[in-house]
């Protein structure tokens, strides 16, 4: 008598699981198209900042003065006018 409700079990869960997958495959979204899409050119002004060096690492590469860990940091601005052209 066990084998058979766990024979049923199985089968249940054999059913559910065959229904799930179909009712997922049916709720997928069709396949997207192409659309056209406008651009819009950005323009802006760039305020370049000088960059800084930080040696971090003790011992660098005697040929270029740089280590694994040295940094470049720098602070360049970008700004836009107000009333952006549209092309």
């Amino acid at each position: 008598m066990r084998l058979g409700k766990t024979a049923m079990a199985g089968v249940a869960i054999a059913a559910l699981a065959a229904v799930t997958g179909t009712v997922s495959a049916a709720a997928a979204s069709p396949t997207a198209s192409p659309a056209t899409a406008q651009s819009t050119t950005l323009i802006f002004t760039v305020h370049f900042s000088p960059f800084e060096v930080l040696h971090l690492n003790p011992n660098p590469d005697p040929k270029t003065g740089f280590g694994f860990g040295d940094e470049l940091t720098f602070y360049d601005q970008l700004f836009t006018p107000r009333h952006p052209r549209r092309r």
